[in-house]
């Protein structure tokens, strides 16, 4: 009768936890990459003091069916149970990350434009955010070479002085 009680309370933690979670749902395109997921709800699941089977349990069930089956494939032939709370993570933080290059996510981050009827402080936090991303401070003096090439120079001049504005302001 112990190890039954044991049981139901498990399984009420765990169906605790899981209709206080949204699902996962992945999009390659978007930045609400499985890592920001994560972050929003792993203290939920840490609070609950779940075993490490049952966190990780949480986590598969939270996937959409879609991201199910490219987590189950990602991992085949082992299955979820085989693999560790740990193990689990790091996996979807890998395959559930967003797939822009670097290239990419630096080509954004430079074609942004502020558009003088919305908030600055707005447009500097988000540029703030997408310059972090695309690390744009390792950026080395070849690769900014390239960037003149890649814009008129009016509309590159006017987005490099946004961005030196956007970085002074939040200096």
């Amino acid at each position: 009768q112990g190890r039954d009680s044991t049981r139901t309370s498990s399984d009420n933690l765990f169906q605790n936890v899981l209709q206080r979670m949204d699902k996962f749902t992945y999009n390659p395109e978007k930045t609400n990459s499985f890592d920001l997921w994560f972050r929003r709800f792993n203290d939920l699941i840490d609070d609950q003091q779940l075993d490490e089977r049952t966190k990780t349990k949480v986590l598969v069930s939270l996937l959409d069916d879609d991201s199910y089956k490219t987590f189950n494939t990602h991992i085949s032939p082992q299955t979820p149970n085989d693999l560790s709370w740990q193990e689990t993570v790091t996996t979807m933080k890998k395959i559930f990350s967003p797939q822009k290059s670097l290239f990419k996510k630096r080509f954004e981050c430079f074609r942004q434009i502020f558009n003088p009827s919305d908030d600055f402080n707005s447009f500097a936090n988000l540029l703030n955010a997408n310059c972090e991303e695309a690390e744009v401070n390792k950026i080395t003096d070849d690769t900014f070479k390239f960037i003149p090439n890649a814009f008129p120079p009016t509309n590159g001049r006017q987005r490099i002085s946004n961005i030196q504005r956007a970085g002074s302001r939040l200096s």
